[in-house]
């Protein structure tokens, strides 16, 4: 209920709670001032994702907008994040931090992304073999918007869009953070 008042003050619209549900948490659906929906979660019997660093599981979030100055002033504001500029392929790419530890990116929409496309949390799954699952997706239903592309020292990702229209993205990582366990 404090973040709710904080954000509020801070520019964002509430769109729903917070709110209990059930005994599992409480939680808070928000439109941040860059335009990006988010939800926060206040766990209670379900504290929240616990599996981190393994296949299939959440990898990384990272949030795409029009205003990233905006948008991160908000979020360190709110949530106590740090900020590291990371040159990156011809842009600056934004890792949010805590305790120096990476917990989310953030990318500026440039003119060059389609302008019916809003402000976004992207979230990727974390995948053994990009392709393969890329193609699986396709097999299944699923649209793959962006196919198998390579990020120099970061590793392979997709974006797909499900049979119901949910968007993600899927990373095979270059780097070994991530566990077969």
């Amino acid at each position: 209920d404090e973040v709710a008042a904080k954000a509020k003050q801070l520019g964002a619209e509430i769109i729903a709670g917070p709110h209990d549900v059930m005994d599992a948490g409480r939680m808070l659906l928000l439109n941040e001032p860059g335009g990006a929906l988010f939800a926060l979660w206040q766990g209670n019997k379900h504290k929240g994702c616990k599996r981190l660093g393994e296949l299939n599981t959440p990898y990384w979030h990272e949030l795409a907008t029009r205003n990233s100055a905006k948008s991160r002033e908000f979020y360190c504001q709110l949530l106590g994040w740090q900020c590291v500029e990371k040159p990156m392929e011809g842009m600056n790419y934004t890792l949010f931090t805590v305790a120096d530890q990476p917990v989310a990116g953030m990318l500026e929409m440039t003119d060059e992304w389609p302008a019916d496309i809003p402000a976004h949390w992207m979230i990727y799954f974390a995948v053994d073999d990009c392709d393969n699952y890329a193609a699986t997706a396709q097999q299944l239903g699923g649209e793959v918007c962006v196919p198998p592309t390579d990020i120099p020292e970061v590793g392979r990702f997709s974006v797909i869009t499900d049979p119901q229209g949910a968007v993600f993205s899927i990373m095979t990582s270059a780097m070994d953070d991530v566990k077969c366990s």
